[in-house]
């Protein structure tokens, strides 16, 4: 039987009794003789009563029952105030039990009094006790699991409260973590959307060269960038940059080069000037801790030459038909948007490189997404695995560059046996694809019209 029927039915049959209520610390009903829905709401003492006197009758006058003496006994335990005891006697009960003895009641009363108190405190510790505990657990519940904090083995009151707060809790984090998905599925979308804006749609077209890309996006948008410039109607810069970071940031971060780069780009041949111009227009806005590597590289069409630099970023392959052989060739550069001490100057660490291109010469700008592809069995591809997916150029110097760009997708899909990319994937190869023959041959035209020329004028 819980508390609040005990004390309903305690009245029944004891006509000296004219309420008895129950409240806790707060001044909160939880058990009444006088009318069972006013449990759990505030206790309003008579307005004659002092609620600050304890243990103490204070006698008041009701319109029903005449004179009544009030008693308000306080409940603790080890020193922890828990609620009070409020009971009310008429007096006319009294004077009548006084009158037939005074003795007998008194005594009467004192054992009313004395089982009362005692069935009182066992039925508030026993009430109390399941209420601290899950109070102590809401508190505790507040950095760490609810579900197993927040249980109150009883199926009372308390019990169902706790339940129903275990209940909510669950359905809470089932909600939230439905909303973190699919906020995380819109940041990715708005992300892969504005990569794929900033992306060329295609590659130019030049006589006697050949460009072919790979861009794979991870699923987690990472920041890798790539981009043609024209300088002018003889020269083209060609760019491949990685922003650290992943998601939204990364995409935003890659628009500001794009801008930056397309602003400052044309009509400059120096790229070592470009990047020193770009970094001081994106510094100032990159967050602390973000950077971007780049390597910009400038074609000059009519000399077949390529001048080039690199701010941190990985070096250019370069495949000499001449020596058939590869070469990594990386100048001195560091990062886009690092804060750098007062002693080291961006500009004075960036260095440039220029070299002409032969015949069936290839030059790749790649992005670590490629190196750092790893494996079921944790291996990363590696410079020595691409170096040999590059090889096959050796056996077939004559392929187009989109066959030879196609052939590294698969050879790296197998590496990572069909495994999403962590990081994007990003390579533009260039081929300088006019045979020796052809130039020869244009050599030896241009010679014998000069030729011809020269003896139409010779008298």
């Amino acid at each position: 039987m819980s508390l609040a029927s005990l004390v309903f039915n305690a009245k029944r049959g004891k006509s000296e009794i004219a309420y008895l209520v129950i409240t806790d610390s707060e001044g909160k009903i939880w058990a009444s003789t006088e009318n069972q829905a006013e449990v759990l709401s505030s206790y309003e003492p008579p307005p004659e009563i002092n609620p600050q006197v304890y243990s103490e009758p204070q006698k008041y006058w009701d319109q029903k029952l005449g004179s009544v003496y009030h008693i308000t006994e306080p409940i603790a335990e080890s020193k922890n105030f828990l609620g009070l005891v409020h009971l009310g006697v008429p007096e006319s009960k009294i004077k009548a039990q006084i009158r037939e003895g005074k003795q007998g009641l008194i005594n009467t009363l004192s054992l009313i009094l004395v089982f009362g108190f005692l069935a009182i405190y066992a039925s508030s510790s026993w009430l109390v006790w399941p209420l601290r505990r899950f109070t102590k657990g809401i508190k505790e519940a507040r950095e760490q699991d609810w579900e197993a904090i927040l249980s109150v083995p009883k199926k009372d009151e308390i019990g169902q409260i706790a339940q129903s707060f275990k209940e909510i809790n669950q359905k809470f984090k089932q909600t939230q973590k439905r909303l973190d998905q699919e906020k995380i599925k819109q940041e990715l979308e708005l992300a892969h959307h504005i990569q794929k804006v900033l992306l060329p749609q295609s590659v130019p077209q030049i006589e006697g060269f050949e460009i072919s890309t790979i861009y794979q996006p991870a699923q987690e948008v990472g920041g890798d960038y790539f981009d043609f410039i024209w300088i002018d109607q003889e020269n083209l810069g060609i760019v491949v940059a990685d922003v650290s970071g992943k998601g939204v940031t990364a995409s935003m971060y890659l628009s500001m080069l794009r801008t930056s780069l397309r602003l400052v780009a044309p009509g400059e041949k120096d790229p070592k000037k470009v990047l020193v111009k770009v970094n001081q227009l994106i510094s100032e806005d990159l967050e602390k801790g973000h950077f971007v590597t780049v390597f910009y590289l400038i074609l000059n069409i009519p000399q077949r030459t390529i001048t080039f630099a690199s701010a941190g970023h990985n070096p250019l392959i370069l495949y000499s038909s001449a020596k058939d052989k590869f070469q990594f060739l990386n100048p001195k550069g560091i990062p886009l948007g690092l804060t750098l001490p007062d002693e080291v100057s961006f500009d004075q660490n960036l260095d440039s490189q220029s070299l002409s291109l032969q015949p069936q010469d290839w030059v790749f700008l790649y992005t670590d997404g490629i190196t750092e592809a790893m494996s079921s069995e944790r291996q990363t591809f590696g410079k020595e695995r691409l170096l040999a997916a590059l090889g096959a150029i050796k056996d077939k110097p004559d392929q187009p560059a989109d066959n030879f760009s196609q052939q590294l997708l698969e050879i790296l899909s197998r590496f990572t046996q069909g495994l999403p990319p962590t990081d994007d994937v990003t390579l533009v190869a260039l081929k300088y694809a006019a045979p020796p023959e052809k130039e020869v041959s244009l050599a030896k035209k241009v010679e014998t019209i000069v030729k011809s020329d020269l003896d139409d004028i010779t008298p």
